[in-house]
């Protein structure tokens, strides 16, 4: 008998996909690889060049969007002039954004340096061309924050096996192919525990994993 109440209806159906949610999942991904299949025996259809409604310039269809003949230029121009005339706006949105999403924006930023490590290092440099203050305040500080955490304990023989470790990841590097960074097992600057910058507290990983660690400390 079928559930006449709306409600109801949607109770018991929410409940009946999360008990086969893998099998409603697994049809899912089944029928968009035949789908897929499907449409890459199509025979492909030849692209007419068309006229941009707003340029008038006649191009190829390939510079037009899925939807609209409007030229994918002329969208980036109006993007481009969008931004400049609401740059205020648009900035103070993208910071009250931030500050409601601190841990999500973390992850994305992350998994942004993790995918995306050569995109993300061009981005950084342009950053550092527009904000040189901010930049070398950051410098100043992280150099600080590393002076703070060196004891003055320390003997020869640690700070030899300091450098080692960097010269370790330098030679990694060049062997693999990949950069590897001396990562600080317990981080100087940690949210719950900070550690020091001594022998026992380095270790020579991959880059990618360092960047996924962070500023944490993943203790088992």
């Amino acid at each position: 008998m079928p559930i006449k109440n709306l409600a109801a209806r949607k109770i018991y159906a929410h409940a009946q996909y999360l008990k086969n949610k893998e099998i409603f999942l697994e049809r899912s991904k089944s029928r968009r690889l035949r789908l897929q299949a499907e449409k890459a025996l199509l025979p492909k259809k030849e692209k007419t060049p068309l006229p941009c409604y707003v340029c008038g310039t006649i191009r190829d269809a390939g510079s037009f969007p899925a939807k609209g003949n409007k030229c994918k230029a002329c969208i980036k121009a109006f993007g481009q002039q969008y931004r400049a005339q609401n740059a205020e706006r648009i900035a103070a949105s993208k910071k009250s954004w931030c500050e409601k999403n601190k841990e999500r924006k973390a992850k994305m930023d992350r998994d942004y340096s993790i995918n995306k490590p050569e995109a993300r290092r061009i981005a950084r440099a342009k950053w550092d061309q527009k904000n040189p203050g901010l930049t070398s305040a950051a410098k100043a500080r992280n150099r600080k924050d590393r002076k703070n955490r060196v004891p003055a304990w320390l003997t020869e023989d640690d700070h030899w096996m300091i450098a080692q470790a960097y010269e370790l990841a330098e030679m990694r590097t060049k062997m693999f192919g990949f950069p590897w960074h001396v990562d600080h097992i317990i981080p100087l600057t940690g949210k719950t525990v900070s550690g020091l910058h001594v022998p026992t507290n380095l270790q020579v990983i991959p880059a990618i994993e360092n960047l996924r660690k962070s500023n944490r400390w993943q203790h088992g």
